[in-house]
């Protein structure tokens, strides 16, 4: 038998709901306070620490919260986004590009 969707659920599926999410603010508010915990414990600027925190919290929210169907899973997601991120700034992937391209 196929499953039918009850009357109540349908009433509440709406185009707007599907942006306003819970996760993109879970992702916002945990970004934020990682963020500024790092700040505390290296000592740096709490403005730009919460502001990092919310970029790349808000960014996990919205791009990998389906992915994310447990907290295992959120964690090997975020480990792994973290550690690409570190590959391509601090990793030093674009000062490599940048210097290949500037030597032709």
């Amino acid at each position: 038998m196929p499953e039918t969707q009850s009357a109540i659920g349908g009433q509440f599926e709406s185009p707007l709901s599907h942006w306003l999410r819970i996760e993109p603010l879970l992702g916002l508010a945990f970004g934020v306070s990682g963020g500024l915990l790092e700040s505390a414990v290296l000592k740096t600027s709490l403005f730009s620490g919460g502001l990092l925190g919310l970029t790349f919290g808000l960014a996990f929210g919205l791009f990998f919260a389906r992915r994310a169907t447990s907290p295992g899973a959120g964690l090997i997601w975020g480990l792994g986004s973290s550690f690409l991120l570190w590959i391509l700034t601090a990793g030093g992937f674009f000062q490599f590009v940048a210097t290949t391209a500037g030597s032709q």
